[in-house]
């Protein structure tokens, strides 16, 4: 048995609320995971410069320029583990401007009154694994990428430059 005109609609409309409330809650998400992993940056940066100092305190101490050329691979490791966590972060907060766009857009508009036409995202990428993804995701996807962003790598950058330079000068004492 085939369904009515009005369960036809009331099933659209149902799964219209579904797919708003959906974009709602992963809204919500993202954001929420958005602001844990600015969190987490910044307790990665208050370590790196917590090991940091300790290792350029005993390199000064001892006049060593080894222990200073450490406390560089030292950061480096830091500076890797927070570009990972940025990469993240930086693909969440596109996600969350391509959904305030796409609610702020005429297709949805037109979508809403379609009773149900919204499109399902992948933001995971479960149904996506292996095919094309958008331009700003493949830049952002490299490891390399944040790595030369201000709010990432300045602080490192920044480190390195002064650990290299007391290398160098607990080598010519």
């Amino acid at each position: 048995m085939s369904p009515t005109v009005p369960e036809t609609i009331a099933a659209r409309l149902a799964n219209a609320a579904f797919r708003l409330d959906w974009l709602e809650k992963e809204v919500h998400l993202l954001e929420e995971k958005i602001r844990f992993l600015d969190d987490l940056s910044f307790k990665v940066k208050g370590w790196a410069v917590t090991v940091w100092s300790g290792i350029v305190t005993v390199a000064v101490t001892r006049h060593d320029w080894r222990l200073a050329c450490i406390s560089v691979v030292g950061l480096l490791a830091f500076f890797l583990t927070d570009a990972s966590y940025k990469r993240y972060q930086i693909c969440f907060i596109q996600r969350t401007r391509d959904i305030m766009q796409f609610l702020n857009d005429e297709t949805f508009r037109a979508a809403w009154e379609k009773q149900g036409g919204f499109p399902i995202y992948d933001l995971l990428n479960i149904h996506t694994q292996g095919q094309q993804h958008d331009p700003l995701a493949q830049h952002w996807g490299s490891l390399l990428r944040p790595l030369f962003k201000a709010s990432v790598g300045l602080v490192y950058w920044g480190l390195i430059v002064v650990s290299a330079t007391l290398a160098a000068m607990l080598r010519l004492w």
